[in-house]
């Protein structure tokens, strides 16, 4: 319940507030282009002095320019932040003078009479506000009056920004809630939320009533600084925020001996993403590439922080769980909008959208495959992403191809692997989700269409479907990874595959017996909404 009413949520709401598409869409084409050129590679590394991690990347050119350039119309339509001034700084000094929770009647209009102490993993997290108005606040809501209706009836306000907000344009963008909560036996509910100019807070509930007593403040283009250079302003977007609830988090230790409060500590991992519409993030030499968005992986175990020492710790003393800086885990030169998911064996996926030359976009899958088999994707090594037509040589099916492998040491690897292959159809994705079984879910808007009238192009994606495909409303779509590869529990010998089928990294066709085409047949429709109406006749059927 709670995925699919995030995703019906998100079909509504852009990132940050504003319709799904703007009116004006000259600049963005309608049909896709030629994917341009990619340089020429080879492979380098490079030391990253705060983190201990190595860049794992292609020798490119150093001019920024190559990234190109986001348009305005698409900056507009998909509410990436508008130029402020230090937004981040004056919030903090705010939040400082605020007491939490106080001071303003919560906007959900609903009862708050939601007991915090009871299981959260039955409760939704959302934030109510947006750009252009005058509150910003965290909520939870539930549907517990026992009549299973599906209609929410309680709430609770975790957190309120609006007597702190220091500009109409600044908003909440994403929330989710950590595994330490009352109800799961800790002594605190810990919830993250993102902002539309780079911070990720965390609000510490410690006495069970739903509100956020201390907060805790990640700057995120800060956190960059151990990676390269922020060439932008230093306002990013937060798109995505994931959590995975069980993982080994000595796997930080044993890239860097920094992390020590970390060593035996079976904790949780907060995965964000961000997206750069400006210039975006110089790593650190001798590569230089330039990129626009990123997944992040933060530690976080069940102890009372010290005192900051980053890069281990970087909660304030006293802070009721101890938080350590930024691991990369991947860079792309291409945005970010859909955030990120964690599924039930740990593994991640996120977005990468072209919004410069819209030649599609993708879900990239990021599997542990290390022998440590500690559900972390905390390696010393990190993957720089320069193309959405990743390698589909032997072992890796076409077209979806793998961006290859992140290890360090040997028994800690990530594999990459384009896991919804490439098309414009993921264009138009704006949240992700995962559910039971692995399945991910996906809130779409509705495709653009060059003939419709400028009042309906007002309500759609910026991308267009293949034609293979036609027109689509918005939609909730699931990918499933079932197939494409054979477990060795069952096999008769070592170097033997088995006959269980298991997953591959890559997403299956939607029906048995089809050749996959990336966008097109490798989903399934799970809820659609506004727009064409793509249901086939009874008896009869349809592309997915």
């Amino acid at each position: 319940m709670a995925v699919l009413a995030v995703a019906i949520a998100a079909l509504a709401v852009p990132i940050v507030g504003l319709w799904a598409r703007a009116a004006d869409k000259s600049t963005a084409p309608t049909v896709a282009a030629k994917p341009a050129a990619v340089p020429g590679t080879s492979a380098a590394t490079c030391q990253e002095p705060a983190s201990g991690q190595r860049s794992v990347l292609p020798v490119r050119s150093a001019d920024a320019e190559m990234l190109g350039l986001v348009s305005p119309q698409a900056k507009e339509a998909l509410g990436l932040p508008r130029a402020k001034t230090d937004i981040s700084g004056r919030i903090a000094e705010a939040v400082k003078r605020h007491k939490v929770g106080g001071g303003i009647a919560p906007q959900s209009g609903e009862p708050t009479i939601l007991n915090a102490r009871s299981a959260l993993s039955a409760a939704l997290m959302t934030n109510i506000g947006g750009r252009d108005n005058q509150f910003s606040e965290v909520t939870l809501l539930a549907d517990w009056d026992g009549r299973e209706d599906c209609v929410v009836d309680r709430s609770a306000k975790v957190d309120d920004f609006s007597p702190t907000e220091p500009d109409i344009d600044f908003t909440l963008t994403r929330t989710a809630i950590s595994e330490h909560t009352i109800a799961n036996g800790f002594l605190e509910n810990i919830f993250y939320y993102g902002d539309s100019v780079g911070n990720v807070w965390i609000g510490a509930d410690t006495d069970g009533n739903g509100s956020a007593d201390t907060i805790a403040q990640i700057n995120i283009p800060t956190q960059l600084n151990a990676f390269g250079t922020v060439n932008s302003d230093d306002q990013i977007t937060i798109t995505g925020l994931a959590v995975n609830p069980v993982a080994d988090l000595t796997s930080f230790p044993n890239v860097n001996g920094a992390y020590t409060p970390f060593v035996g500590q079976t904790g949780e991992i907060l995965y964000v993403t961000y997206t750069d519409s400006e210039s975006g993030l110089r790593l650190a030499p001798p590569n230089n590439t330039p990129v626009r968005s990123a997944l992040l992986a933060f530690p976080v175990a069940d102890l009372i922080s010290g005192a900051p020492a980053a890069p281990g710790t970087i909660a304030p003393a006293g802070f009721p769980v101890t938080v350590g800086a930024a691991f990369g885990v991947a860079f792309s030169v291409f945005s970010n909008i859909a955030g990120c998911a964690v599924d039930d064996d740990g593994s991640i996926y996120f977005q990468q959208v072209d919004l410069v030359q819209f030649t599609g976009a993708n879900i990239v899958k990021v599997t542990d495959i290390g022998t440590n088999q500690d559900r972390s994707a905390a390696t010393n090594g990190f993957i720089t992403i320069t193309t959405l037509n990743p390698s589909t040589a032997t072992g890796f099916p076409s077209p979806n191809g793998t961006y290859g492998d992140a290890s360090g040491p040997p028994s800690q690897v990530n594999r990459f692997t384009n896991y919804s292959g490439t098309a414009t159809t993921f264009g138009n994705i704006v949240a992700l989700a995962a559910g039971s079984c692995n399945v991910l879910y996906a809130a779409v808007s509705r495709s653009a269409v060059a003939t419709d009238d400028a009042a309906t192009q007002a309500t759609e994606g910026l991308f267009a479907n293949p034609s293979a495909l036609g027109a689509t409303p918005s939609m909730i779509i699931s990918f499933a990874d079932c197939s494409g590869a054979f477990d060795t529990c069952t096999a008769p010998a070592a170097g033997i595959g088995g006959i269980f089928p298991v997953a591959n990294g890559f997403a299956d066709v939607a029906r048995a017996g089809l050749v996959v085409a990336a966008g097109v047949n490798n989903f399934r429709v799970f809820v659609i909404g506004n727009g064409p109406d793509i249901r086939p006749p009874t008896g009869g059927t349809a592309v997915v």
